[in-house]
């Protein structure tokens, strides 16, 4: 089972469409897309010692294909 939290990516390069960070287990991953098939919440957290707001899940598959993510 994967701790999931996903939320936007406000530091996004110039150029880049990697708008979301997908945090699996604590380790960052960036994402163009991000498809969800299992039920969510959401999630409070200081990082840092600013709040910052995710969807979240407890999923058992991640699949990527290339900087999409589908997880369910």
């Amino acid at each position: 089972m994967y701790k999931v939290r996903i939320r936007y990516n406000t530091k996004v390069s110039e150029g880049s469409d990697l708008h979301w960070r997908v945090l699996i287990d604590g380790k960052e991953n960036l994402a163009t897309f991000v498809k969800l098939s299992i039920p969510t919440y959401t999630t409070k957290e200081l990082v840092d010692g600013v709040e910052k707001w995710h969807i979240a899940c407890d999923a058992d598959r991640i699949q990527w294909n290339g900087t999409e993510c589908t997880i369910s």
